[in-house]
């Protein structure tokens, strides 16, 4: 009966033993059994894993003689193994440990002491968690932080979670909130500054800076504590580590609702101006074509060539104001959008057939492509047709005689969208000013040589209405060989939008 009994006991202490060496060698990290004399008495695979270093190398080692620490590290393992073996408790701490090619990691180590039956302790158990890329994104994140707590921009810093870990003194007098409320956060929760903006919009930033890996620029709206709304102009940066892992992200965003609230006055100040601007340039038109047609009397050949060089500057003031009026509206919102179903390729036809007489008086090659299969969509003609004018007029304004101009429209299927392509082989856009091309007044430099009476608006008004749309517009571009304007719209087309006035 003891006979079996001790049986049964040792089948016991074998399970009991085989359920430790288990647990042992599935922890997740690397760890290491001490006795009270500092003999290392088992290690787990983890070390291996880790620094190359197999347990029959480490086993039976003073902790004294250990080949994977720096000599700094020993005197430091020493320091708290005497400690604990005197049942002090030790807060996990940071060591420096060699793999067997002789890099340098860093360790956290954590411990707890081994008793016996009777309670005295026989043991150290110690287990080391490598912190080697945190302890690196750490002290880069502390550098930057000391290098950007004293910017006057608004500063976060977010995990690849978009948690923020890190808010600089501007962001907390900008919004109001104070550091202690923002970290630990998501950026843009509702609950701070953010939330604000279409679904879409945030949609588009997590594309940009986590799947493209790209910086995402935009203005974006914001809360403060108190409540009041501003208007910020944002970038967030991913930062990557040598792997090209984002490790986390950089957040900067600059107030910009006082430069909004003049550009806002300066915009209706231009508009208030032109629409006060019309009349008396409608006067002037109306008496100059009387006084061309002869209602009151015929004019002298130095009379009309007089009065024909004030009715061009007057239609050229009218072009000016109308431009400019568009402008306005476009920036402060008042245009209608009136969509109809039509065909895009009638509009560009019918802007072609306007535009014959210039093109024939330059003798300039022209071609036309188009895919006759694109359905009616829904576009606001005036609009469409004043997008293809613009950029089409350009086009053969800026092309020599004998040169080419081509139009082309198709279809992207792929993408839910209508291309339309107008190229030339005319002056091109200097290479350092292509950036500019799209913003408002901008004229390039071989432009304004040859035509000193442009108004540097066409083309801003033209990405207005596309962007609006949301389609896209961009260009290929070489000096003195010519250019390729691209615009794209959704297959949807264009959304009513109810106005005071309308793009004229």
């Amino acid at each position: 009966m003891k006979n079996k009994n001790k049986k049964i006991e040792q089948e016991i202490k074998q399970q009991i033993d085989n359920m430790y060496r288990t647990i042992f060698e599935l922890s997740p990290v690397a760890t290491i059994i001490i006795d009270k004399s500092g003999i290392i008495i088992d290690v787990n695979n983890r070390l291996y894993d880790w620094l190359g270093y197999k347990p029959k190398e480490i086993i039976g080692s003073n902790v004294r003689k250990i080949p994977f620490l720096t000599r700094g590290s020993k005197i430091e393992m020493m320091k708290k193994f005497v400690q604990r073996m005197h049942g002090k408790g030790i807060k996990p701490y940071d060591l420096y440990f060699l793999d067997k090619k002789g890099n340098m990691h860093i360790g956290q180590v954590s411990s707890a002491v081994i008793r016996s039956n009777e309670g005295k302790i026989i043991a150290d158990l110690i287990m080391v968690s490598e912190v080697t890329k945190q302890r690196q994104v750490e002290r880069d994140l502390h550098k930057f932080q000391l290098a950007v707590d004293g910017a006057s921009d608004h500063i976060v810093i977010t995990d690849p979670d978009g948690t923020i870990v890190y808010v600089n003194k501007a962001a907390e007098h900008i919004t109001g909130f104070h550091s202690k409320e923002i970290i630990g956060k998501k950026a843009g929760a509702k609950d701070l500054w953010g939330g604000l903006m279409p679904v879409e919009y945030y949609k588009k930033l997590w594309n940009t800076i986590k799947i493209r890996k790209k910086v995402f620029y935009g203005e974006i709206k914001n809360r403060r504590k108190d409540g009041k709304q501003y208007t910020a102009l944002a970038s967030i940066s991913p930062i990557f580590d040598s792997k090209r892992n984002i490790i986390f992200y950089v957040g900067i965003e600059h107030d910009i609702s006082k430069e909004k609230e003049i550009d806002l006055a300066k915009t209706e100040f231009v508009s208030l101006a032109s629409h006060q601007l019309r009349t008396p340039l409608s006067a002037i038109n109306w008496y100059s074509e009387m006084l061309l047609d002869g209602d009151v009397g015929e004019l002298n050949k130095g009379q009309r060539e007089y009065q024909m060089e004030v009715y061009k500057g007057s239609q050229r003031m009218v072009e000016l104001v109308n431009a400019l009026l568009n402008v306005s509206r476009l920036e402060l919102g008042t245009f209608a959008v009136d969509p109809e179903k039509t065909r895009i390729i009638n509009i560009a036809k019918s802007v072609t057939n306007e535009m014959k007489p210039q093109i024939e008086a330059k003798k300039i090659k022209f071609t036309q492509k188009y895919d006759e299969t694109i359905p009616e969509m829904m576009l606001d003609k005036k609009l469409i047709r004043m997008v293809i004018q613009n950029i089409l007029s350009n086009a053969v304004k800026y092309t020599k005689k004998n040169g080419t101009v081509g139009i082309s429209i198709s279809q992207k299927r792929k993408k839910k969208e209508i291309l339309i392509s107008i190229l030339d082989n005319g002056m091109g856009i200097p290479k350092h000013q292509q950036d500019k091309i799209f913003t408002k007044l901008f004229r390039a430099d071989n432009v304004k040589e040859k035509d000193t009476e442009g108004t540097g608006l066409g083309l801003y008004i033209v990405k207005s209405i596309v962007d609006h749309s949301g389609g896209k517009t961009w260009f290929e571009s070489e000096e003195k060989k010519g250019t390729k304007f691209y615009v794209t719209l959704p297959f949807e087309g264009m959304k009513k939008k109810k106005g005071t006035k309308e793009i004229s």
